[in-house]
């Protein structure tokens, strides 16, 4: 297990490493291989918020669920980063589309990049899922984190303010704006 290293499920399966999205995405891509039906989960009552740099950011805890649409009480969670134990664990973790996973993929493949100093590529990237995954509050906070980077003061903190508006409840926006 290697935090902060985002791979699709190929790459995790030939590397044997990666973090919760690349062991959700290998887990994922084989059950469905073999016709199980599964479907990605991830915790958001418990994020874990980093720093790195001045920045702050908020991890999701990819994990994956046993059945496309089975009921909480008979789901089968299989996360590779579980710490939570005890009976009420369900409640922690929320359905994520397959669009939304790939978008939080994508999201943290540009982080990957931002913080290895690849800024051009992590902002491209950040700026497709802007445009086209509005609703999905890690993109648009990273974004405003490149534009930082690359001097682009009034865009960030613009992009910061709408994005605070949109996500009141998303805490990383509040402290990077």
């Amino acid at each position: 297990y290697q935090t902060q290293s985002s791979l699709t499920a190929e790459k995790a399966f030939a590397a044997r490493r990666g973090d919760c999205m690349s062991y959700a995405n290998l887990l994922v891509a084989l059950a469905r291989s073999l016709d199980v039906p599964v479907r990605f989960v991830r915790i958001t009552q418990l994020p874990v918020t980093w720093e790195a740099g001045g920045r702050f950011f908020e991890s999701s805890h990819m994990a994956v669920a046993l059945g496309r649409n089975a009921s909480w009480d008979q789901a089968v969670i299989v996360d590779f980063g579980n710490v939570h134990t005890s009976p009420w664990r369900f409640s922690l973790y929320d359905d994520v589309s397959d669009a939304e996973a790939f978008v939080l993929f994508q999201n943290n493949v540009a982080v990957q990049r931002m913080l290895a100093g690849d800024m051009r590529h992590a902002e491209e990237i950040l700026r497709f899922f802007h445009a086209h995954s509005p609703g999905t509050p890690e993109v648009p906070n990273n974004l405003s984190l490149v534009l930082l980077q690359g001097g682009k003061d009034r865009e960030a903190l613009d992009l910061l303010e709408a994005s605070v508006e949109q996500f009141p409840r998303f805490r990383p926006l509040f402290a990077n704006a």
